[in-house]
């Protein structure tokens, strides 16, 4: 009955060191997820640009287009 105490004693120690070392990696975990999460934001607002951009450019040869005029 001591052995099992001890044994279990000993995996509730590890488990417990275990959730230490997966604490300390979470700050860099958030870090890293906002670094991703503001990347993302960065490459959707360039492509919102981008699109506006294209169909500003498309309006234009389209209406130049209609008159007959060359580029």
């Amino acid at each position: 009955m001591d052995k099992m105490a001890t044994t279990v004693t000993r995996a509730a120690e590890m488990c417990e060191m275990m959730m230490k070392k997966e604490m300390e990696g979470a700050p860099f975990k958030k870090a890293a997820g906002l670094a991703l999460g503001l990347l993302f934001l960065t490459a959707l607002v360039l492509f919102v640009i981008l699109e506006v951009q294209w169909i500003i450019y498309w309006s234009r040869l389209l209406k130049t287009q209609k008159r007959g005029d060359r580029l």
